[in-house]
């Protein structure tokens, strides 16, 4: 047990880890990244658990997984529950939230609040074929310098709020093939979701995507034949394409307190709500971003439509206190204690 973690990194080491625990640690003010795997190797099986991340400086990344080129990778790990903010400091180089490196595979990046970051809040690369797609779920991302969401290739990127856009497009050897965007909520002043580069499949499906001046969806280059869109729902409209996408009946009109900017917010359906039954119930998910069953339903968005409002977490700065997410009693001491 420890206190606090205000050092730069917790895997770095000669040889790689792995089945290792960080839990309920606070790491900030670091001089660099806060918390990185990248030494060497493959590190298998890390559960990085509800830790408070902030406030870093120098390359100032939250976390930084794996290496440059597949030169290490992290596999079959659980990124959960954390809350990561102001990696965006005036010293800070780059500051993503989340960085999962090329050749990383396999893991889980769930219920995570991220927000004012210098660079993506999460971004991930290609898996290179070293295993299966990487998973981003369930999380919440705002105010980011760059963009909210970025991948390159093999990722599914489901049941997400974004406060910003998900851009698909080149990084080092990936361009954006094996996707999944499905069931995102995302509100942006810009467009909402941009891809480029397409190379393999990409399927853009019962997103609910509303951007202010600019298209909810712009295809932008690549094998575009590759992309399928079904069951989209949103203000801007798409550019293109030419189906998979419905105008919605505006920011106020399809969710209870929405707005172009950062939370207080409240994206969940409002009766009458354009995306209620409006999702392709051939890529319906199993859950919402609270967690909830969409058994019955095809709602387009992150969330479940329900007459009684939403059932679960408030947007707003700190730890998401539903959905996937193992929490324990209220008494634990989030920040205060660490196992690891």
């Amino acid at each position: 047990r420890s206190t606090l973690f205000p050092y730069t990194t917790l895997f770095r080491s000669p040889y790689s880890s792995d089945f290792v625990t960080i839990e309920e640690c606070e790491i900030h003010e670091t001089g660099d990244v806060a918390l990185s795997a990248n030494s060497g190797g493959t590190y298998e099986g890390l559960r990085i658990l509800r830790n408070h991340i902030h406030h870093t400086h120098g390359t100032g990344e939250g976390m930084y997984l794996g290496c440059n080129s597949d030169g290490c990778r992290v596999a079959n790990s659980l990124i959960e529950g954390n809350y990561i903010h102001h990696t965006n400091g005036a010293d800070v180089e780059q500051g993503d939230g989340i960085e999962i490196k090329e050749g990383s595979y396999g893991n889980i990046v769930r219920d995570n609040v991220i927000h004012d970051t210098n660079y993506p809040g999460i971004i991930t690369y290609s898996t290179v074929g070293n295993g299966p797609p990487n998973v981003l779920e369930g999380n919440v991302i705002w105010n980011t310098n760059d963009n909210a969401i970025q991948s390159a290739a093999d990722v599914i990127i489901r049941n997400n709020i974004v406060l910003g856009n998900i851009a698909l497009q080149s990084h080092e050897r990936g361009s954006p093939g094996n996707i999944q965007i499905v069931h995102n909520t995302i509100i942006n002043s810009g467009a909402g979701i941009e891809v480029r580069n397409v190379v393999g499949p990409v399927l853009i499906a019962n997103n609910a995507v509303y951007s202010e001046g600019n298209s909810a969806i712009r295809l932008i280059s690549g094998n575009l034949g590759l992309v399928t869109l079904a069951g989209n729902v949103g203000r801007g409209g798409l550019s293109g394409g030419s189906s998979g996408y419905t105008e919605g009946r505006g920011i106020a009109a399809d969710f209870i307190g929405a707005h172009y900017g950062v939370p207080p917010i409240d994206v969940f359906p409002k009766s009458g709500s354009a995306l209620i039954g409006a999702a392709s119930a051939a890529h319906a998910a199993s859950i919402d971003f609270n967690g909830t069953s969409r058994t019955g339903t095809n709602d387009a968005g992150a969330y479940r439509f329900s007459a009684s409002g939403n059932p679960g977490w408030t947007i707003g700065a700190g730890f998401k206190t539903s959905g996937n997410t193992i929490w324990r009693s209220e008494e634990r001491r989030v920040g205060k204690e660490c196992r690891s």
